[in-house]
């Protein structure tokens, strides 16, 4: 294994990569007329109607009809304003930054969206899965020039965020600092409960103390310090609000098709491409429990093994199976799907099926993912009933798959555990 693997990622080199990102999407967004004009190219319906202010599109749409609103409710103890799916403890922290004024609030959570992509940008490197100069700025293109990272970052959302404090509970984990890595991990699933799906490598582990951990932050985080805060009453207020509104949203995940869940593309394909009718449905629902299952059983292999890094990518890549409501910013994660599928296909003792899966794959599922095939396909409203985002994950999986069954190089690109 390359040596460069096993010490620290060089911090000068991953600024680098961050500038390059920043510029990538700058230029990107500057030679489309500004950031109004390509947020109205980006996502014409809601920035025509649900982001539409009366003149323009609203910049970072959700945390301004949503996010700041919510913590603006909550000073006076009030429900969960509609929209808001997320936990106790998040409309906790919006009610402390609804403390600032709607401006300051609103760059400070930008300001937190854009570390959370730093973050995620230095991820190959601290896993190690890219170790050179060159992948990494290949890695920052993909990233840059991906849907889902425009989309986290026109809307303000929490998927960067996510990613960020899932991946590093994993780069914690496998250097052996477990406490951090189950507040991370814990923390993330305060924000928004799917990251919960990745303590199932804690229990693959056995790793009793570990999951203790995750459990207590998340238990904090979800119940204690959100009913300290508003009280036992205001806090049940908010918890029933919250959950009227999840029923709202299951409701309209039966019938909406902008959802890039597997159940959901699926069963929009069945209807429209083989005639499946009413049967389209049920077949989806098989297909992806057979799909998660599969995965599920690669992720506690992952564990039992002590591979940190394949725990993490099985874990991303089942998202889609399992989270009804995955929008198109939830599939940020995918470029680094891309970078270790890529990264095991070229490396020594990898078989022609990993090596062909591998490289097709990665350059599909980059392609499908990519602003510029956004603006081939031309029509916003047939590449988002299209599911591209989930057809880039697919894409992936057999590469992924054939990873687990290699040599021991092959499956676990990343640095072995610190003592």
């Amino acid at each position: 294994m390359n040596r460069a693997l096993l010490g620290r990622p060089r911090w000068p080199r991953l600024a680098l990569v961050f500038f390059c990102l920043v510029a990538v999407v700058g230029t990107l967004i500057g030679s489309r007329g500004g950031p109004y004009r390509f947020f109205e190219e980006l996502d014409p319906q809601n920035a025509s109607h649900v982001c539409f202010d009366g003149r323009q599109p609203r910049l970072m749409c959700d945390f301004a009809q949503v996010y700041y609103p919510q913590g603006v409710s909550l000073r006076g103890g009030g429900e969960a304003v509609s929209g808001f799916y997320y936990s106790p403890f998040f409309g906790f922290g919006m009610r402390v930054l609804a403390e600032l004024p709607f401006g300051y609030a609103r760059l400070v959570w930008f300001a937190i969206v854009l570390s959370a992509v730093a973050v995620v940008l230095s991820l190959p490197a601290l896993l190690g899965i890219l170790d050179t100069r060159r992948a990494l700025l290949v890695y920052a293109l993909a990233l840059g020039t991906s849907l889902p990272l425009l989309h986290d970052l026109l809307y303000g959302q929490v998927s960067s965020i996510l990613l960020a404090l899932i991946g590093g509970s994993f780069v914690a984990y496998q250097r052996q600092r477990r406490l951090p890595a189950a507040l991370l991990l814990g923390l993330a699933t305060a924000i928004k409960f799917y990251p919960g799906l990745f303590a199932i490598y804690y229990l693959a582990r056995r790793d009793w103390r570990s999951t203790l951990h995750f459990a207590v932050t998340v238990l904090s985080g979800v119940v204690l310090i959100p009913w300290l805060f508003f009280g036992g009453h205001g806090y049940l207020t908010f918890v029933a609000s919250i959950a009227r509104n999840w029923t709202q949203l299951q409701h309209h995940l039966q019938g909406t098709p902008y959802s890039n869940a597997a159940v959901t593309v699926l069963s929009v394909a069945g209807r429209l491409w083989f005639g499946w009718g009413d049967g389209a449905h049920a077949l989806a629902v098989a297909v992806s429990a057979s799909v998660a299952f599969a995965l599920l059983l690669l992720m506690v292999r992952s564990g039992r093994r002590a591979d940190a890094v394949s725990g993490l990518l099985l874990g991303l890549a089942l998202l889609p199976f399992v989270v009804r409501s995955c929008w198109v910013h939830y599939f940020v994660f995918l470029p680094l799907l891309q970078a270790h599928v890529l990264r095991a296909s070229r490396a020594s003792g990898s078989s022609p099926a990993l090596r062909w899966s591998g490289l097709l794959g990665a350059l599909i599922s980059a392609a499908l993912l990519s602003y510029p095939y956004f603006r081939l396909v031309g029509d916003a409203d047939s590449y988002y009933r299209a599911g591209f985002p989930f057809w880039a994950t697919l894409a992936l999986l057999p590469a992924l798959g054939l990873t687990q069954f290699g040599p021991r190089s092959v499956a676990f690109a990343g640095p072995g555990p610190r003592p």
